[in-house]
């Protein structure tokens, strides 16, 4: 796919239409380097279920290969909506323990529940692999 394609999918994330935005979600999913999946990881609290999940499952099988969006992910530890909270702490914990040097930092937060959710997520991921699992969380 050529770069002018990959801009107008990009852009195409910010429209009002859902099914456009999912069309596009789709489509970057098959063409995906650190630029794109950053850019995916911004849309995780999409409004539209069916785009989130569609992103959500992008990020999933392609954040191993990227863990910098470890600091993207880590925004959504913070918002109220426990579904995107969990969906951003699932793709963490699959990330592993490249990602614990950006659950660290993020631990110098004022706020006791998430410093606990950080926490916990850090503990999910050391057990995982400690006990050499690397199954979906």
């Amino acid at each position: 796919m050529n770069e002018e394609r990959i801009g107008k999918l990009l852009i195409s994330l910010y429209s009002k239409n859902p099914h456009t935005r999912r069309e596009a979600v789709e489509e970057l999913g098959e063409h995906i380097d650190e630029r794109v999946i950053l850019r995916l990881s911004e849309h995780l609290d999409d409004k539209n279920k069916g785009v989130r999940d569609a992103i959500h499952q992008i990020l999933y099988e392609h954040s191993r290969d990227f863990p910098i969006i470890s600091e993207t992910l880590l925004r959504y530890i913070y918002v109220s909506d426990i579904e995107i909270k969990n969906i951003a702490s699932e793709i963490i914990v699959h990330i592993g323990q490249t990602a614990i040097p950006y659950l660290r930092f993020a631990l110098s937060c004022d706020d006791r529940d998430v410093c606990k959710f950080i926490a916990d997520i850090m503990g999910f991921i050391s057990r995982l692999f400690q006990n050499g699992t690397k199954a979906r969380a």
